[in-house]
């Protein structure tokens, strides 16, 4: 008697599929569930093949039409998963999947795989819900440590470098864009973003910008990529590097205003190396492409003054002023003036120009504004230097009286009651030098 074998997955004829000859087939039931889908398979009769021949001839397989019947549970889970996926039944397939994650079989990855690919596909066609989110990541958690496993199609592993990207996980990024052979251009971006990440440390931002230039990226990630290099180089105090990477992105900026502004950076780099004449040749060169650059007009007066090139760094402030536009501009261009004469011991030139600076923030700000009560107390500084203290304490109980009518205007007084606290130690200081100690003690 032949032996047949009968498989009756709760008798769905329209799942039945016949086998090849000498053929290993893991049968796909469409099933809701592995416990009731599945029964056994049972030997039977002649008489039964006879019955269910006219019926169910389809389902009916012999044993010399195979040679192995393999049914594997979570494969068919599996693709019974990814068909509901690709007709985007989601629920149905995330059931589907959810079932085979279960077993824990050899089809563990790529279970979580698809799981990820539907969520991500979920974030794209639906409202971004936090649920979305919180379960795509805790699938890709899942996943991460079976990346290498994935031997997938162009396509997917595009999905997956996308979530990749948009979680900020640049050397997962870097790691699936080599396997993809990505362009050299592409896997440089990634470099130079996990690089300027701000969990990053310096040393590994270092190594990501290196990274990114070696692949030889566009010019405008090859001069962003330097200008990050030179800041992280200043910021731990390596300026000879910070320079050289300078030069190197010199060589590829076109526009003026940046060339103007690289030109600037260099000059604060040769200062913080103490060469303050290297410093004024970067400068200059600057102003020869851009004569009017208030950014370099300002750093070469500042840096004249630092050379005690006093009176050059005053007419350049004095040109500045003339061509100031707004209010604002005008006082800082006064205040700065006031300060290099101060520092330098021009006293009278500092009270004119404190005194042209209230004049401007009184007309534009009011007069009980704070930045009136700064300059009460720059000219006060003034005026004790010379020994002239009944117009000390003048400038400071002037500046004392804008003090408390701001204290009485805001919510959060700690700050002003500070600096009244200061100023009134100051006017005790003063009349102590004067030998009025009574007030001094008062005070």
């Amino acid at each position: 008697m032949k032996t047949r074998l009968r498989i009756l997955p709760n008798s769905n004829r329209d799942n039945y599929k016949r086998l090849d000859k000498k053929s290993t087939f893991s049968f796909r039931p469409r099933l809701r569930s592995v416990k009731s889908s599945w029964t056994n398979v049972t030997e039977l009769s002649e008489d039964d093949h006879r019955r269910d021949e006219e019926s169910d001839e389809d389902a009916i397989v012999t044993s010399n039409e195979i040679t192995e019947v393999v049914i594997c549970q979570d494969e068919s889970l599996y693709y019974l998963g990814i068909e509901e996926y690709q007709n985007k039944r989601f629920e149905k397939a995330i059931d589907y999947l959810g079932q085979a994650l279960k077993s824990n079989g050899n089809y563990h990855y790529l279970v979580l795989w698809s799981l990820l690919n539907i969520y991500i596909d979920l974030k794209q066609m639906e409202p971004d819900t936090m649920s979305h989110r919180r379960n795509a990541k805790r699938y890709f958690d899942k996943l991460r440590p079976h990346v290498s496993k994935l031997e997938s199609p162009l396509k997917k592993s595009a999905l997956a470098l996308e979530y990749f990207v948009q979680r900020g996980e640049w050397r997962g990024a870097i790691e699936l864009a080599k396997k993809m052979e990505a362009s050299s251009s592409q896997i440089a971006c990634f470099h130079y973003q996990r690089g300027i990440d701000a969990n990053a440390s310096t040393a590994l931002s270092i190594e990501c910008m290196s990274k990114c230039l070696a692949l030889r990226p566009p010019v405008g990630l090859v001069v962003a990529a330097h200008g990050e290099l030179i800041k992280l180089y200043a910021k731990s105090g390596n300026y000879t590097p910070a320079l050289e990477h300078h030069e190197e992105r010199l060589g590829h900026l076109k526009d003026k205003e940046d060339i103007t502004k690289a030109y600037c950076e260099e000059g604060e780099l040769y200062l913080a190396l103490d060469d303050k004449e290297s410093a004024l040749v970067a400068l200059e060169k600057g102003l020869k492409l851009k004569p009017t650059s208030k950014i370099l007009l300002e750093a070469k007066a500042d840096l004249l003054f630092f050379l005690d090139k006093v009176d050059e760094s005053l007419a350049l402030h004095e040109d500045r002023l003339s061509k100031a536009e707004t209010p604002l501009e005008k006082s800082k261009c006064l205040y700065t003036m006031g300060r290099i004469c101060h520092k330098s011991g021009r006293r009278k030139c500092a009270i004119e120009y404190y005194q042209r600076e209230l004049q401007i923030t009184q007309q534009t700000l009011g007069e009980t504004h704070l930045e009136c009560s700064r300059i009460f107390h720059d000219l006060a500084k003034i005026a004790d230097e010379a020994c002239e203290y009944d117009e000390t304490i003048c400038y400071l109980k002037q500046a004392l009286e804008i003090e408390g009518w701001n204290l009485a205007q805001v919510k959060d007084k700690g700050h002003i009651e500070c600096l009244m606290r200061e100023t009134q130690k100051t006017i005790g200081k003063v009349h102590f030098k004067k030998g009025d100690f009574s007030l001094a003690l008062k005070e």
